[in-house]
């Protein structure tokens, strides 16, 4: 009665033991993949055994020796070393670890779309978890939970990535807020902490533009690192990873980060030394180099256009001051004519001032005696005075340059006053025309330089 008992127990304990044992699934297994486009397939497959290593196993690991034209799918091992017939290989379809958690990257080309990745999920033991991630838009598919996944269109290569874990012993969280700053010549990096209790540490890893690792640091539970030795104007993508004191690994955190120190150049500008600056013959106009015209004609450059000064227009393609004519009744007794002022500009008259923007004022006065002869019987002084005030003044020589110009009119009685040039024995000897001579000798009066 007491071996029965005793055997009994025995057996109850060993059910015992095994009921409470955690699910031991993770034996040696193999994962097919079939991948197909159009009409086009071909297979990979993953998997952990006894024994194998996590670099190139013979007779394990089996590498692609042939690409098709259409559909080509591999697992990419460039640093595995494996020389084939006197010839690198660096793509393998076979690809077998030796344990959990693992990391399976594959790249796919096609020139057929869409594609698409299939498996049989009753392959995939009890506590093995295996997701499909799409690394291009970070899409994940729990493979033990669905039998394929679509792209949609191909980035030639795709790349997706298959993590493998103990769900009995998962891997830590993918770290979060992982961020940068530029201090001088190095890449400061943070990120939030881990909570994980088996937390061990970080594995950091540097990639340059062609996705090559060129530099990988272990770190240990902190949340910053000072990136430095890193090339100016390069881009770089840094991953960070969080590892338990298992060896799980996390997904990655990633960001792109560059040291920018040569500026870039847009709108026509080119770089010259360390700025950028437009092109000869060109000049900045709205945020583009644009070709800066010559003027001619007696135009100016404003703002990148060709204009004329105010108070004059463009007349056959020179700037001129439109010529005008102003006629004004004489009123003394002996008048019988009009007197008649005329405005020109300076190429109609032999006694107007040489330059583009003057113009003369004509004085006219006809007078009749009893014999019929014309004489000028005016008794205006030719003082300059002609605001009336007495004085010669700067005022004075100002009204006289506006006539000249064209921007004022003067009545024929303040043109006589203003009919100074030229001087003869230093007295006035009008001759008819009120022009830039004139203005000058009024001002040189009003400035007590002369005087008559």
């Amino acid at each position: 009665m007491r071996t029965y008992t005793m055997k009994t127990m025995n057996l109850i304990a060993a059910i015992m033991t095994l009921t409470l044992m955690p699910a031991l699934a993770l034996a040696d297994w193999t994962l097919p993949l079939s991948i197909a486009a159009g009409t086009a397939q071909t297979t990979l497959t993953i998997g952990i055994a006894t024994g194998a290593s996590d670099g190139y196993d013979p007779g394990q690991d089996v590498p692609t020796l042939t690409d098709s034209e259409v559909l080509n799918a591999s697992f990419p091992h460039p640093t595995w070393g494996v020389v084939i017939a006197g010839s690198a290989v660096t793509s393998f379809h076979r690809d077998i670890r030796g344990n959990l958690p693992q990391q399976f990257a594959m790249e796919i080309t096609s020139t057929v779309s869409p594609l698409t990745i299939s498996w049989n999920r009753t392959f995939i033991g009890t506590g093995l978890g295996l997701v499909l991630r799409d690394e291009s838009n970070g899409a994940e598919t729990d493979m033990a939970k669905s039998d394929s996944y679509t792209l949609a269109t191909v980035g030639n290569p795709a790349k997706l990535s298959i993590y493998a874990t103990d769900l009995n012993n998962p891997p830590p969280a993918t770290p979060t807020g992982l961020h940068y700053e530029i201090k001088g010549t190095s890449i400061y990096l943070a990120w939030n902490a881990n909570m994980e209790t088996s937390l061990a540490g970080y594995v950091l890893a540097l990639e340059n533009e062609l996705g090559t690792t060129i530099r990988t640091v272990n770190l240990k539970t902190i949340t910053n690192y000072n990136l430095m030795d890193v090339a100016i104007d390069t881009p770089y993508t840094i991953s960070l990873k969080a590892f338990d004191s298992s060896g799980n690994m996390s997904g990655a955190a990633e960001i792109t980060a560059a040291i920018r120190v040569t500026p870039t150049c847009t709108g026509g500008l080119v770089l010259v030394g360390n700025s950028c600056t437009c092109p000869a013959g060109t000049t900045l106009v709205n945020g583009s180099c644009q070709s800066i015209p010559t003027c001619s004609g007696g135009q100016l450059l404003v703002n990148n256009t060709c204009q004329c000064p105010t108070g004059t227009t463009l007349i056959n393609s020179t700037c001129q001051i439109p010529a005008t004519t102003t006629t004004v009744p004489e009123t003394p007794a002996s008048t019988t004519e009009p007197a008649s002022i005329t405005s020109t500009p300076t190429t109609a008259s032999p006694a107007s001032v040489s330059t583009t923007t003057a113009t003369t004022a004509t004085v006219t006065s006809s007078t009749t005696t009893a014999s019929s002869t014309p004489t000028n019987t005016s008794t205006v002084a030719a003082d300059g005075d002609l605001d009336g005030d007495g004085l010669v003044s700067i005022k004075d020589a100002l009204k006289s340059l506006r006539v000249v110009v064209g921007l004022d009119q003067l009545t024929p009685e303040l043109l006589k006053h203003a009919d100074v040039a030229p001087l003869i024995n230093g007295k006035p000897a009008p001759d008819g025309v009120v022009s830039i001579a004139d203005v000058l000798l009024i001002l040189r009066r009003a400035t007590g330089l002369i005087t008559w």
